[in-house]
């Protein structure tokens, strides 16, 4: 199996946690808040392992000249990955269970917009980035 299959099965299912997550948010009021942690965990989990593929297998070829067809579109999604994923991480921890009960619309707006932003990102790299890797 190619590296590009693997990252594109990787973005399925990421894309997939990010729906089921927008699906808990998309609600007038906080249901099962163990299911939006675990949930959040999961998401967390599987873009860390991501990252670590794509750093591997994308963003160091790129840089060493190794894959050099790569070369500029990978630094720049590589930076613009560091900051949305920096923002996921500070997401986390500014929304406790206790906190997102608490202020479940802002929760929900700023949630909501993060897992679009990263379902946009996912398009990006499955458009632009992904293509340029070999079978």
């Amino acid at each position: 199996m190619s590296i590009r299959t693997i990252l594109s099965a990787d973005h399925a299912e990421l894309g997939l946690l990010c729906t089921e997550m927008i699906a808990l948010v998309d609600r007038p009021a906080p249901g099962d808040i163990a299911a939006i942690a675990t949930l959040r965990w999961r998401l967390a989990r599987r873009i860390t392992q991501h990252l670590a593929l794509e750093d591997e297998y994308i963003y160091r070829p790129a840089a060493d000249g190794t894959l050099p067809r790569l070369g500029a579109a990978a630094a720049v999604v590589k930076d613009e990955l560091g900051e949305l994923y920096a923002a996921y991480q500070a997401h986390i921890v500014k929304w406790p269970g206790d906190r997102l009960t608490a202020d479940w619309a802002a929760f929900r707006a700023e949630a909501t917009a993060l897992l679009v932003r990263l379902q946009a990102r996912i398009r990006r790299e499955d458009e632009d980035l992904y293509p340029l890797l070999p079978e």
